[in-house]
């Protein structure tokens, strides 16, 4: 919500009653919200679109405008950041076994190019997503099994800690969400975590795959 985020839901069941995670602020919910011209469903795969959500977004009367208060501080525009702790050229980590992503640092532009499954990722016009500032925070896991198989919350609030690598470097960070939902960042002091101006990366992932991440 510190970025003034719309969530996307489509990952439950009818037979669930409700989503397996709360989300508190704006949402567009597949299933309990009767979306069926957000989500196009094929029987296997549901897909939507940038287009398809800014106008459901729009039906549901949510603003798709506002003023974003960073939860980090901008290193000065000619003054870019000294790479902190040991250099780091690569990153890797796993969200599940079948999906790997990776980041490959360029020294002569600065930021981090996305690869997935052993392929580049690209935006709309061909281009490889690259990122000035790559965070990886980590979060508790709730798992719920059942005869009808097994599911899991994500507890997205009560803060952890992370890696942040920026500029070439790796420093570690702490993570906290306030009352009213706000992200913020800072480092080990307790300061609140500058960066380098660009794109920033966010990944979430489990305590238990802070093991997993491998950066060198």
């Amino acid at each position: 919500r510190s970025f003034g985020a719309i969530t996307a839901y489509a990952g439950t069941s009818d037979a669930m009653g409700s989503p397996s995670t709360p989300f508190s602020g704006d949402t567009l919910d597949y299933i309990h919200q009767n979306l069926s011209t957000t989500f196009l469903n094929d029987g296997n795969t549901l897909s939507t679109s940038g287009t398809a959500l800014l106008s459901a977004a729009n039906t549901m009367g949510y603003k798709t405008n506002a003023t974003v208060s960073l939860p980090y501080v901008l290193a000065a525009p000619s003054e870019p950041l000294p790479a902190a702790g040991n250099r780091i050229s690569s990153i890797r980590f796993s969200f599940s076994s079948a999906n790997t992503v990776s980041f490959s640092y360029n020294e002569e532009t600065g930021a981090y190019t996305r690869s997935q499954r052993g392929e580049i990722c690209t935006d709309t016009n061909g281009e490889q997503l690259a990122f000035e500032n790559v965070l990886l925070l980590f979060h508790n896991t709730n798992f719920y099994h059942s005869a009808d198989g097994t599911s899991f919350s994500l507890d997205t609030d009560a803060g952890g800690d992370g890696f942040c690598y920026t500029g070439g470097g790796m420093t570690r960070v702490i993570w906290r969400k306030d009352e009213t939902g706000n992200l913020s960042f800072y480092d080990t002091n307790g300061d609140k975590l500058t960066l380098n101006r660009g794109k920033t990366y966010i990944g979430m992932l489990r305590v238990t795959d802070s093991a997993t991440v491998i950066a060198k």
